[in-house]
């Protein structure tokens, strides 16, 4: 089962395995489900991001791909590009139409 339709299962399964496969998997919120394991997912990768950059010494930016429009409290891309900021990381908006 997903939660983001039937024709995401497939692709989802693909990419998991293949970092399963690699060594690169990481499960950033174990034991957490719901809005709140995608929350505490969007925090690790900026944790992680930032320390990638500064270790390889590179400029770190937060991408958001979305219309544009917060859906209101609970907007996990809206609180991503937030939390970027709040780490001071640009953040580069993609915007997507409905």
């Amino acid at each position: 089962m997903t939660d983001r339709g039937e024709s995401w299962g497939p692709p989802y399964d693909a990419v998991v395995a293949d970092a399963t496969r690699r060594g690169d998997l990481v499960i950033a919120a174990q034991g957490v489900e719901g809005d709140a394991a995608y929350a505490a997912t969007n925090h690790r990768i900026l944790d992680d991001a930032i320390a990638l950059g500064a270790e390889r010494r590179e400029d770190v930016s937060a991408v958001l791909v979305w219309d544009g429009q917060s859906r209101g409290a609970g907007d996990l891309t809206e609180a991503f590009g937030s939390a970027a900021r709040d780490r001071n990381l640009p953040v580069v908006e993609i915007r997507t139409l409905l």
